[in-house]
């Protein structure tokens, strides 16, 4: 019998939690090692990330990086009230602030929020994928109603190896185009 999306939920965030800050460092090292390799990311002027929390993929060092590379960097900001998420463009990470769920978000005064969202590429957090492309993310619907029919949206996954997991997936579920762990990239069918 397989688990339930809420047990692998619990599953997997315990094993994340067991990671040492050094082997969470190093892990996204390589995985963002791979993000700058591929050409997807070398073509994008424009890229939305997420913001870590929680002992996930680190995204400080990829998020520096691409700004550093003159590239427009977005991250999100959930409106909790409209269970929506919105995306703001950054010029450095000391443009946020802690927000919804304790995460770190675009800050007041960078709320220059873009009327139609301009990037193709973006970077998807989850606390499981499987090799279809599935994802499971914390059960807030955020980055599905986000990616629903957005299919111009090059979705790429990160994860480390433990993460990679069989899913259920649901009918609102939008999967990856592609998924980064420290030992590969899975390209889903």
């Amino acid at each position: 019998m397989t688990e339930s999306r809420n047990e692998l939920r619990i599953r997997l965030k315990k094993l994340r939690s067991l990671q040492s800050d050094e082997t969470i460092k190093n892990k996204s090292k390589v995985i963002a090692d791979r993000l700058f390799s591929l050409q997807k990311f070398q073509e994008s002027k424009q890229i939305a990330f997420y913001s870590s929390f929680n002992n996930e993929v680190s995204t400080d060092s990829m998020i520096d990086y691409s700004i550093s590379l003159d590239k427009d960097v977005f991250l999100p900001k959930i409106n909790q009230s409209k269970n929506t998420m919105s995306f703001y463009k950054i010029n450095s990470r000391d443009d946020l602030e802690k927000g919804a769920l304790n995460i770190l978000e675009p800050s007041l005064k960078q709320r220059s929020l873009l009327s139609e969202y301009t990037f193709k590429l973006i970077i998807v957090p989850g606390i499981a994928f499987d090799y279809s492309g599935n994802r499971l993310g914390f059960g807030y619907g955020y980055y599905d109603s986000f990616l629903k029919d957005k299919n111009n949206l090059y979705k790429i996954g990160l994860a480390f190896d433990f993460q990679l997991s069989e899913i259920e997936p649901k009918t609102n579920d939008v999967p990856m185009d592609l998924i980064l762990t420290e030992t590969g990239l899975i390209r889903p069918k």
